[in-house]
């Protein structure tokens, strides 16, 4: 029985060390690292990608070359190894755009501070 390689999604170990809190009392300081830290995860999620495309492809390319049931199970197991990565990949993308809309949202609020300050005399 084979098994379909399923669309590309996530692998990952924690990345839970990559989002640090700043220094609070000085928040611009602290968006500028958790933007740096932001493009960090971003370079490693586009990376992942890449090498679960090409990986893929790798297996679709062997996929037509099969002889024998041995090898289907070993490719098959393959495939799931893939399919178990391309899940964490999924999972670390939502966290990744989770951490996104926060800074995004602490950009916002930083810009409405910023803009009280200003109108007021």
């Amino acid at each position: 029985d084979e098994e379909q390689i399923v669309a590309l999604e996530q692998d990952t170990e924690d990345e839970g060390d990559l989002w640090e809190s700043g220094d609070e009392t000085e928040p611009g300081k602290n968006l500028n690292a958790i933007r740096n830290q932001l493009e960090v995860m971003k370079k490693e999620i586009d990376g992942e990608y890449q090498d679960l495309v090409r990986e893929k492809e790798q297996l679709a390319q062997e996929k037509k070359s099969l002889k024998g049931r041995a090898e289907l199970l070993k490719h098959n197991k393959k495939v799931r190894a893939l399919n178990k990565r391309a899940e964490a990949y999924a999972k670390k993308g939502k966290l990744y755009a989770t951490r996104v809309d926060e800074y995004n949202e602490q950009v916002r609020q930083e810009n409405a501070k910023v803009k009280e300050k200003a109108e007021t005399p």
